[in-house]
């Protein structure tokens, strides 16, 4: 093997890797608090619930509602594109993006919906 050729092998072995750190490392955030998120100049994570009767539609590309996190603190979420179909009967959410003053400006909602699959109780 010529030298040329072990240092690009070595240059993508290095690239792939910062790859595999960064896609691994986002998989591996926390949540955070509302609270925490508005200390912060970063993209984070918040769990928590939206409440019901908040969705607000800005314009055809964007909506607004209220979400309160697991530490009771509501906040108003905004989100660019298509409002989830059951964001309302979610069991919790989970916003990924960055706060901005009173506003959590969210990049993309996950929605964690009761499963259908789950047995039902029976008394």
């Amino acid at each position: 093997m010529k030298k040329y050729d072990k240092i690009i092998l070595i240059v993508l072995l290095a690239v792939f890797g910062v790859g595999i750190f960064m896609t691994a490392r986002s998989a591996f955030d926390q949540y955070v608090t509302f609270a925490y998120a508005q200390e912060v100049d970063r993209n984070v994570q918040v769990r928590g619930t939206a409440i019901d009767g908040t969705i607000q539609i800005i314009d055809e590309d964007n909506f607004s509602f209220e979400m309160v996190d697991l530490e009771g603190t509501v906040l108003r979420v905004k989100h660019s594109g298509m409002i989830p179909v059951n964001l309302m009967e979610a069991e919790y959410i989970v916003v990924k993006g960055k706060a901005a003053g009173d506003m959590f400006d969210a990049r993309t909602i996950l929605v964690k919906c009761p499963s259908k699959y789950e047995a039902e109780q029976s008394n």
